[in-house]
Order: C-alpha cells, then sequence, then structure tokens
C-alpha cells in the first residue's frame, strides 16, 4: 500500500482538527511577530488580536493530545524519528543557504544550529516533541499497566501539577516545563483513546468555545488592568487552554468523515509550521511580504488577518506536498537501506552484543 493510499483510507475526522489546530498556531504566528506598534488600551483591533493570539497554544496542545491518542496504540519506530529530524534539516539547511546567499556568512555557531537544528532547539515544539517520542514507549508502558483509576489519579496529580498556579509561581525552566506538559497532554490523549472510544461527550463543543471565551475575557482584561503581567490563562499550562484543546478532541472524534483531501493536506502540518516559523522566514514574511503593522490602526485588520493566515497555509502546504512527493519519496528509501545497514553493522560488533547482554539484565 503506498502512501497515497494509506491516506486515503484513514479516517478524517482527527485529520481535520490537526489541520485547524495549525491554523490557530499560524493565526497566534501573525498576532506575536507582527512587528505591532501596539498601543495599550481597548479598542477594536487589539481586541482581535487578542482574541486570535489565544490559538496558538490551544493548537499546541491539541496537536500533543493526538500524538497520545495515536501514539498509545503504535509502537516505537526510530525510522519515523529520523524522518521528522531529516524534514526539520532539509528547512533549516534550505532556508538557511538562501539567507547566506542574501546577507552574508551566519558564523560557525550559526551554522551549526542550521544543520543540528533538533539538538540546538532552534524549533521548540519540534526538540520538545522529538524527546517526548523518544519516551513515549516507557510511558505507554506505565499507561498501559496500570488500571484505569491509578490513570485517572496520575492525570490528577500532573494536571494539578501542570494546570495549577505551580509552574508559573515558581518560575520552571521553560523547555523541562513544556517536557512535563507535552507528557501529561500525551497521557491524556491516550487515556481519551482508551477509554472514551464509542462515548459521545455532549456538550464538548460548547464547552470549548466558551473555554474559549474565557481565556479571551481575561486577555481583555489583562490589556486594560495589567499591561504588565503575563496573562497565565494563555499559557500552554493553563486549564482553560487544556480544557479547550480536550474538548476539541472529543468532539471531533465523534465527527464521520473520510476524505483523501483532508487527509493528505493534514500529511503537510508539520511542514507547514517548519517552513513559516523558520528563524530566516519568519520576519521576512510577517514584516515584510505581509507588513502586519501597517494594517494595526485600520479598519481592514481582521481581513488582512483572515487573507494573510490562509495565504501562508495554503501556500505553505504546496511547498511541503512538493517536498513529500518529489524529494521525501525518492531519497527517504535510500536513507532508509543505508540506516538498515549501518544497523546491522553495529549489531554485529563485540561491543553492542555486550551492552544487550547487560540490558536484558537490568
Amino acid at each position: 500500500m503506498n502512501k497515497m493510499e494509506k491516506e486515503s483510507n484513514r479516517k478524517s475526522n482527527i485529520e481535520l482538527l490537526r489541520i485547524l489546530a495549525m491554523i490557530m498556531i499560524i493565526a497566534h504566528h501573525y498576532c506575536l511577530y507582527g512587528g505591532w506598534n501596539k498601543i495599550s488600551g481597548l479598542s477594536l483591533n487589539n481586541a482581535i488580536l487578542d482574541f486570535l493570539i489565544i490559538g496558538g497554544k490551544v493548537g499546541v496542545a491539541i496537536f500533543i493530545l493526538i500524538a497520545g491518542y495515536f501514539g498509545i496504540k503504535s509502537e516505537f519506530n526510530f525510522k519515523k524519528l529520523l524522518k521528522l529530524i531529516l524534514q526539520v534539516v532539509f528547512y533549516t539547511v534550505i532556508f538557511g543557504l538562501i539567507n547566506i546567499l542574501i546577507n552574508g556568512w551566519i558564523g560557525l555557531k550559526g551554522f551549526i544550529k542550521m544543520c543540528f537544528p533538533t539538538t540546538f532547539s532552534v524549533y521548540w515544539f519540534i526538540t520538545a516533541y522529538c524527546i517526548l517520542y523518544l519516551v513515549s514507549p516507557y510511558i505507554n508502558k506505565l499507561f498501559n499497566n496500570l488500571k484505569k483509576k491509578e490513570v485517572e489519579k496520575l492525570l490528577i496529580i500532573m494536571g494539578i501539577l501542570s494546570c495549577g498556579l505551580v509552574i508559573t509561581l515558581l518560575q520552571v525552566n521553560r523547555g523541562i516545563n513544556n517536557l512535563f506538559v507535552f507528557v501529561f497532554l500525551y497521557i491524556l490523549g491516550a487515556y481519551i483513546s482508551t477509554y472514551y472510544k464509542g462515548k459521545k461527550f455532549k456538550y464538548s463543543s460548547v464547552i470549548a468555545i466558551i473555554s474559549y471565551l474565557f481565556i479571551f475575557a481575561t486577555q481583555l482584561i489583562f490589556e486594560v488592568r495589567f499591561t504588565n503581567y503575563i496573562n497565565y490563562f494563555t499559557t500552554l499550562y493553563s486549564l482553560p487552554i487544556i480544557t479547550c484543546a480536550v474538548m476539541w478532541v472529543l468532539y471531533f472524534k465523534d465527527v464521520n468523515i473520510q476524505s483523501t483531501a483532508i487527509n493528505i493536506i493534514a500529511s503537510a502540518t508539520f511542514g507547514v509550521y517548519l517552513i513559516h516559523e523558520n528563524t530566516y522566514v519568519r520576519p521576512f514574511l510577517w514584516e515584510k511580504i505581509l507588513k502586519n503593522s501597517l494594517f494595526y490602526n485600520k479598519p481592514i485588520l481582521i481581513l488582512h488577518a483572515l487573507g494573510s493566515i490562509a495565504i501562508t497555509y495554503i501556500i505553505c502546504t504546496i511547498i511541503e506536498l512538493l517536498r513529500k512527493y518529489i524529494i521525501e519519496r525518492n531519497l527517504l528509501p535510500l536513507v532508509y537501506k543505508a540506516y538498515d545497514k549501518l544497523v546491522t553493522k553495529i549489531k554485529q560488533t563485540k561491543l553492542y552484543k555486550k551492552w544487550e547482554v547487560v540490558w536484558k539484565h537490568t
């Protein structure tokens, strides 16, 4: 079965949610990197930006919930991780070289980061996601060996630690914080997949919308009254953000839809993120091409925002699909073949055989 057949046979409900989550992330970046010369206080355009920026954290939470939703049923495959890392390297090297041709040498440190983006956390989400994938077999083993009530107790404890004000007050290192929340969301996604299969959550979409509007309301309050403070409710680990994300997963898991087009578009979501969030593409896209800041005081800001988000998603999707079906389709089998040969040679070494014996007895 080829890739196209696999994508046409896959159910499209969660894939559609994946697309919507990426659109929310693009909307977040539109607001975050627009170069706005914002004036504090309540205004229509400030409210529009506040409404759109919330979606980024909800979108990230949805992606990790989906990872747990499917990950609990699948086995660890290093080739899958290798494929993702090569995808990341492809874009950082391509855009990095273009930047060097235009702006000159970026220095040794910049060049190393360009070649090893996952190691140096060029994309914070991808680095955290790769670490999560590496530890996922152990999370799955723990999950599968716990009873339902034990999993629920674990989720309550992790939820209190990650969703409460504990992390905010203690100012935990961002990387550790993100990884902890990712593990929590992964287990939560696995729980939904395992124990909510076939069960409908009647008001999930209503609760998701109410949660989003609640976060929006707090953002407006902070816009007016607490301009120098970070709004806890807009952070990845806030209870309303996680509630909103969970409710959308619960809603979409029951949507009965199958579409080859949706599945193909959804397969490009990681690529969409890697392109528009690239270090060199980001300022060029939002400040020079789309010129976000010029529309801050204009009544057509909402039209500019929606148009920019749509155009960014469409163009990035086309670029990623071309990469997948022209470059990846032809080169990835060769990479896998070389990888298999390397693994075979390593397994034949005395050092590996000694390590294998030690590992089996630990």
